[in-house]
């Protein structure tokens, strides 16, 4: 699960707090028992989420009440625009949204879906891209590695 190896990374990293979320309850269980066995069970909280396309206004984050200032998405370019404003909601004022997963060059509308925030970095590796974004005031200062 490759949102599951970002979560359980971010951890090994130095995150204090990592919520990690899947549609897929296998995901949710691998994901769960690598960070178990890389020690970090308390410190990675897995949870299962609804698919968007179920409902698509409701909010599939909804049990997520707190905000972070790094959200990171593993998802697919189609997804996002679905994703995109309950993703958002849960940054904190001077947070970052990193967006991974897509081809490269990523589509436009990733980044629009994405308003009010502004890209503040691209990465990209072979094939794929990864965005960073922030909110338009906060996109002058430098963005997480990713």
């Amino acid at each position: 699960c490759g949102s599951g190896t970002l979560a359980v990374a971010a951890a090994l990293l130095g995150v204090e707090t990592v919520v990690a979320c899947d549609i897929d309850p296998e995901a949710v269980a691998s994901t769960a028992a690598n960070a178990e066995r890389n020690g970090l069970g308390h410190r990675v909280e897995v949870r299962l989420v609804p698919a968007t396309d179920d409902e698509p206004s409701s909010d599939p984050l909804a049990t997520i009440d707190r905000t972070f200032d790094v959200v990171v998405a593993n998802i697919g370019a189609a997804t996002i625009g679905a994703l995109a404003p309950h993703l958002v909601s849960r940054l904190s004022p001077r947070g970052h949204l990193v967006l991974s997963g897509l081809l490269d060059p990523p589509p436009a509308e990733v980044v629009a879906a994405c308003a009010p925030l502004s890209l503040v970095r691209v990465g990209s590796l072979g094939d794929w891209s990864a965005l960073t974004l922030a909110r338009a005031d906060e996109s002058d200062r430098p963005a997480p590695s990713t």
